[in-house]
């Protein structure tokens, strides 16, 4: 066994992990992960977890290939992990999460965004010697999942401070989760909608920053989930209420 795969099984068999989520983010904007089982991580990570490529094709609301893609039905790329990228967040038990390089003939596939991003970043710093902090603060709509029909889980405004005691539970959770992880909290406060909260986190390099902004939405979902509800990132969901929004701001 490579003597990394070696070390990586020891802390995951340490913290009582059975499986580890491959995660990626796809061009339609949907984060997707296979579960890879701790007993196979020797035999399945040298060349990578196999991936229909025809998947790259997928809008956000159905499985089936875009016919503009021009993706085929038969072919494979493959998921290998960064293991920099690997995470231990309380909320999800015995799963931990790495990111994954999505990898064609052995080399970074022309359709990952995550290796786009690198690409980019190399650029900016080899040619004019720019080095980016990035951090992203993120509204997002907490709602009710309970019953047939989806709710708002309150009725405030802007910047309320009743809705911080009404979300108390979800934000301290929330938080907690996402220190573990080296996600730095900055401030929260209740967003335009009613049941939106708007988090600020910490800087960090482009590619981290991204890195943990996946992380960022699986643990909104997660915490969410867990209390009955449904964090929510679509960009417009009530005709008449604000929109979800994010905002990227760059330093240099």
């Amino acid at each position: 066994m490579d003597e990394t795969i070696q070390i990586i099984k020891g802390r995951l068999e340490a913290k009582g992990i059975k499986f580890v989520r491959f995660l990626w983010c796809d061009t339609a904007n949907i984060i997707r992960a296979k579960a890879l089982h701790v007993d196979s991580l020797n035999t399945q990570t040298e060349n990578g977890i196999a991936l229909a490529s025809s998947s790259y094709g997928f809008p956000g609301f159905a499985d089936t290939i875009a016919p503009t893609t021009e993706l085929q039905t038969i072919g494979q790329v493959f998921l290998r992990p960064d293991w920099d990228t690997l995470v231990f967040p309380p909320c999800m038990g015995a799963h931990a999460c790495v990111m994954s390089v999505v990898v064609n003939q052995g080399k970074p596939w022309s359709l990952d965004g995550r290796a786009l991003l690198q690409r980019i970043v190399e650029k900016l710093y080899g040619n004019y010697g720019i080095r980016l902090q990035v951090t992203f603060q993120n509204t997002f709509y907490l709602l009710n999942a309970s019953g047939e029909e989806i709710t708002v889980t309150d009725e405030t405004c802007y910047a309320v401070s009743e809705a911080l005691s009404i979300h108390q539970k979800f934000i301290n959770a929330f938080s907690d989760n996402l220190i573990a992880q080296d996600i730095a909290v900055k401030n929260v406060c209740a967003g335009l909608g009613p049941g939106q909260l708007s988090f600020a986190t910490g800087h960090r390099d482009p590619l981290t920053a991204a890195d943990q902004q996946i992380m960022f939405r699986e643990t909104a979902r997660t915490i969410a989930r867990q209390d009955g509800h449904i964090a929510s990132f679509l960009p417009k969901i009530f005709a008449d209420e604000a929109g979800r929004w994010v905002q990227i701001i760059l330093l240099n």
